[in-house]
């Protein structure tokens, strides 16, 4: 998706993660899912005929978060850390 391609994804039987990633791409509207044991050539023709509605639906600005996750980082990186810190240490120095 990254890519800004659409993904016809076909998760192993069992394996709950790719399951799970399929479930949310078909939600997202960027990809559909299908079985790997029963995927037809109807489904693979409906995919490539709703190519353009699921690269409509895929932006890329959304799908990197780096910029929102180093914001929560150095919220939670502020000089409180540095206080606690301070006193982690100063529990070990006792602790030992």
């Amino acid at each position: 998706l990254y890519m800004g391609k659409p993904v016809l994804a076909l998760p192993e039987t069992g394996n709950f993660e790719q399951e799970i990633n399929g479930h949310f791409l078909k939600e997202s509207n960027c990809g559909t899912i299908n079985e790997m044991n029963t995927i037809s050539s109807e489904d693979i023709i409906d995919f490539i005929n709703n190519l353009d509605y699921y690269k409509s639906n895929i932006n890329r600005e959304r799908l990197n978060g780096n910029k929102d996750a180093m914001k929560i980082f150095k919220r939670y990186l502020s000089d409180d850390t540095v206080q606690l810190d301070e006193e982690f240490q100063k529990q070990q120095r006792v602790a030992s």
